[in-house]
């Protein structure tokens, strides 16, 4: 089954996820579903079926500050 997908965009340079029409939509930080594209941002709880992702930066340490750091 597809229920729904993540996208980058090149000319905003972001990654979005876009639902594929599942029954049950596509829920980002527990709320929702979302229908259509939703924005991603770090930190961003995404939850798919019964299946859970979360969005964060593979060089983002323990010890460092939350929050958007400039790549």
């Amino acid at each position: 089954r597809k229920h729904s997908r993540v996208d980058y965009d090149e000319k905003s340079k972001r990654f979005t996820v876009n639902d594929m029409g599942s029954t049950n939509g596509t829920y980002v930080q527990l709320v929702g579903p979302y229908g259509g594209r939703y924005k991603l941002n770090l930190n961003d709880h995404i939850l798919v079926g019964r299946t859970g992702f979360s969005v964060n930066r593979f060089d983002y340490g323990l010890s460092e500050e939350m929050g958007y750091r400039q790549a």
